[in-house]
């Protein structure tokens, strides 16, 4: 599959998965998987890139009030939507940075972080990823190693 019809793919099912709504507490309200035959991301400084067959992720995520998704990184190029509060990211080494309703941000594979909500709403986003096959898209760790 083509990088074009990747993003063709992964813009569709964001758009479907705005439609589907959110739950009331901390879940999971979808999640769905598939496979790329041939994949390729480029190496960059800490982080070996990839090539051939990877996993490919989409999933809807309702966070509460103080809710923290835990020091992670991610194997492959992970993109989110944040389409209801404000989502907050740390990466412990003094870059915090907040996503309000309707903005996307991109996560560089590698890239220690934690999200959460600090708001007084629920945050509602939704992520899609892709990795290598037989990996994880989500590797948690103790903390970030800053410089």
């Amino acid at each position: 599959m083509s990088r074009r019809n990747l993003c063709r793919l992964v813009l569709v099912g964001f758009a479907l998965a705005l439609m589907v709504g959110s739950a009331s507490a901390i879940s999971t309200f979808f999640s769905v998987q598939g496979r790329i035959d041939s994949f390729s991301f480029p190496a960059f400084p800490g982080f070996p890139g990839f090539d051939g067959p990877a996993n490919t992720e989409m999933v809807g995520l309702t966070l509460k009030p103080g809710d923290v998704i835990p020091w992670h990184y991610h194997q492959g190029p992970a993109y989110v939507i944040v389409s209801r509060g404000t989502l907050t990211e740390d990466d412990g080494c003094g870059q915090v940075r907040q996503f309000r309703a309707g903005s996307a941000f991109g996560e560089e594979p590698g890239h220690v972080h934690q999200v959460s909500n600090q708001g007084h709403g629920v945050v509602v986003l939704y992520f899609a990823a892709v990795y290598p096959a037989n990996s994880e898209d989500a590797i948690f760790v103790d903390g970030p190693n800053c410089p």
